[in-house]
């Protein structure tokens, strides 16, 4: 009689286990899916359109436009905010404008920038269509190379550093592609030196040329991306 009692409890308790962690499983499953899909589509690649101004101490100006590629990682610091490092790219090409010039020389070049960056995030809405305003810090290593002519042919080559200060809007869509705008304002300093050839007066040259002043080698820089990324 005793093992009969015994036995039907047993089956008692193992029948509540079962129902226990049937009813709990699939809200387990459901996280771990969660979890995995949210990770799984952590990677961004991104390319954007540049449309950009360096001002001098001075304010001279010169205006560029050209592409930028991105590829960055996303990590959770909890559910709806995140933390962004990434790699990237800019490729510019100087407008002709004459800006602060004599209309003796034209004006044309590139810049191109390798660099940086870690943003902060965060998640506006939690299904379907999401919304990340973000800011973001990074720095940058670049170059300016301008052409002159007219009068007198010439190119200077300037390398410099970049401090970045920026903010934008991301819309991260369910089929993980995710337009976003962003500004950033940013300090250059350039190197001491920089690398000039050409001609002047019918006479060749090619040298290196310190600048004269401290705030000749201070810049700052606005830039309005526009783009669109893809996560994987």
């Amino acid at each position: 009689m005793k093992s009969t009692i015994m036995l039907g409890l047993l089956c008692v308790l193992s029948t509540s286990v079962h129902a226990q962690s049937d009813s709990n499983t699939p809200a387990w499953n459901e996280q771990i899916i969660k979890d995995f899909s949210k990770n799984s589509r952590s990677v961004e690649f991104s390319v954007g359109y540049l449309s950009n101004q360096l001002t001098s101490n001075d304010n001279d100006k010169i205006k560029s436009s050209g592409t930028g590629l991105r590829i960055g990682k996303t990590f959770n610091l909890s559910s709806d905010i995140n933390t962004t490092t990434s790699l990237a790219g800019s490729y510019l090409t100087i407008k002709h404008d004459n800006n602060n010039l004599s209309e003796d020389f034209i004006v044309n070049g590139t810049i191109s920038e390798i660099g940086l960056s870690q943003r902060l995030s965060v998640d506006l809405g939690s299904s379907g269509t999401i919304v990340r305003p973000f800011v973001e810090v990074g720095v940058s290593r670049g170059l300016i190379a301008t052409k002159y002519s007219g009068l007198d042919n010439f190119s200077a080559d300037i390398n410099y550093n970049k401090y970045v200060a920026a903010a934008g809007l991301q819309i991260v869509f369910d089929n993980n592609i995710v337009p976003f705008v962003m500004f950033d304002y940013s300090k250059i300093k350039t190197d001491k030196n920089f690398h000039s050839q050409g001609s002047i007066d019918g006479e060749s040259f090619s040298k290196d040329v310190a600048f004269e002043t401290d705030s000749e080698r201070k810049l700052s820089s606005q830039t309005l991306t526009i783009g669109i990324g893809f996560l994987f």
